[in-house]
């Protein structure tokens, strides 16, 4: 089993050093990283609104600082259209009841002597919340964004890439779609309920020994002839077979 890399709670915000390796000191997660890439996607994509002639009306993109991975601070007076986060409960499913899997091509990639360590997945249930100002402009942000949810035909599901988590690629699966009409409705603040299935790798690093195979080689004197090891193979199986048969004698 490898040493694994951690950084204890009271390292210094540098990180600390283990083995002669700096391991950064984390304040975000998976989950986090996987938020924040979804977060930059969105805000790059482009919804359109169509008019009465059946062409765009209105072409326009949500911006980061009104896309919200957490709950807004202050969702009365928040700029629309927006799409927010509502967090749930999220599980850590291991993978098996043993310890975890080393990820052989990962070996030296993040670092000399060091492989990513997967510990299992993070799996959450969260509930996208998006805004609109009117109800057009609220089901055109359901249509896209349903849209970018099954982009993928072979497995309906949107895969994100995570450079700032060692690579590893997260998985948001749209389950069910809900518009909401409240008092806020009449004020121009149309939302909906989006719940999404988001899967994202879990990995350590830890530190690796590169094996180094030794062979052993045993050299009979070279002098010594064919006939002479053939006897001593037939001596040798004689003295077995006698050996064997004086047992049950």
């Amino acid at each position: 089993m490898p040493d694994v890399l951690f950084t204890e709670p009271k390292a210094a915000l540098q990180g600390r050093v283990r083995g002669g390796v700096l391991v950064p000191a984390l304040d975000i997660d998976a989950r986090n990283v996987a938020l924040e890439t979804w977060r930059t996607f969105t805000s790059l994509l482009q919804f359109s609104i169509t008019g009465p002639s059946g062409l765009a009306a209105k072409v326009y993109r949500v911006p980061r600082t009104s896309i919200f991975i957490e709950q807004p601070d202050n969702v009365v007076n928040m700029p629309l259209p927006a799409i927010s986060i509502v967090a749930n409960e999220g599980k850590h499913e291991a993978y098996g009841l043993g310890p975890g899997q080393l990820l052989d091509e990962t070996a030296n990639v993040y670092g000399e002597g060091l492989v990513l360590y997967s510990i299992g997945d993070w799996v959450e249930e969260l509930n996208v919340e998006v805004w609109g100002s009117s109800a057009a402009e609220r089901r055109s942000l359901v249509v896209g964004m349903t849209e970018v949810f099954t982009i993928v035909e072979e497995s309906s599901t949107l895969r994100l890439k995570l450079p700032k988590y060692f690579d590893q690629v997260a998985t948001f699966e749209l389950i069910g779609t809900r518009y909401i009409d409240d008092t806020d409705s009449v004020r121009n603040r149309r939302r909906a309920m989006m719940r999404v299935l988001l899967t994202v790798p879990q990995v350590r690093l830890a530190r690796f020994q590169r094996l180094i195979p030794q062979v052993q080689v045993e050299v009979i004197d070279a002098q010594l002839t064919d006939a002479a090891i053939a006897a001593a193979a037939v001596a040798s199986m004689n003295e077995f077979t006698s050996e064997f048969s004086g047992e049950f004698s």
